[in-house]
């Protein structure tokens, strides 16, 4: 009680490429504050205290600001651990089409990472907007998407709901399909026969 425990991984950065990860999780479900010891890179201070498994992360710089685009590179990218930076105009935003696209998928919202004010929230896309709608959001941000857990039972319905959003968001119809049954399921060509008939083309 009251002491300051450090995790030093003699190969990198903890919890990038190295099984520190799983001290990480366990001490943020234990409840213990992480903090990142400051580095060159809040990308890879984010991503090791985060506490998300993954082979590896793709950077995405700044978030697309379109709705659309960002929801094309969250289906791209919605088996990877996904890493980008948010201004503080735009997180909530931002959050706010991970959670209506995705809401189950797991976040680590990290604000003012090795400053005075840092704060990590972790949480579904959806409970990380509810205290984010609430909360602070002054700074800068950096935002780590856990690779998603998808339900393989519902891959068809799901990617043609997913590939009609896609669309409506401003993603050409059969770029929608195709991220679609890439990530989700099915065929781009089944998909697209199925879209034109939902929308009655």
């Amino acid at each position: 009680l009251g002491q300051s425990i450090a995790l030093v991984s003699d190969a990198g950065t903890p919890a990038v490429n190295d099984p520190g990860v799983a001290l990480v999780a366990a001490a943020h479900e234990a409840g213990i504050e992480v903090v990142a010891v400051p580095g060159p890179s809040a990308v890879s201070a984010a991503v090791s205290i985060a506490g998300f498994s993954g082979a590896g992360y793709h950077f995405a710089g700044f978030l697309p600001r379109g709705g659309g685009d960002l929801r094309a590179l969250l289906a791209d990218r919605s088996h990877e651990l996904l890493v980008a930076f948010e201004g503080p105009s735009r997180i909530v935003a931002s959050l706010a089409v991970v959670a209506d696209c995705q809401p189950t998928r797991h976040v680590a919202v990290c604000r003012e990472l090795t400053k005075l004010h840092e704060e990590v929230v972790r949480g579904t896309a959806i409970d990380v907007l509810a205290h984010l709608t609430d909360g602070e959001t002054r700074g800068e941000f950096v935002v780590v998407l856990a690779p998603l857990e998808l339900l393989s039972d519902d891959a068809p319905a799901t990617s043609l709901a997913f590939a009609l959003e896609l669309e409506a968001e401003g993603v050409r119809l059969k770029r929608a399909c195709s991220i679609a049954a890439d990530r989700l399921g099915g065929t781009s060509n089944a998909l697209y026969d199925a879209a034109l008939a939902a929308r009655g083309s």
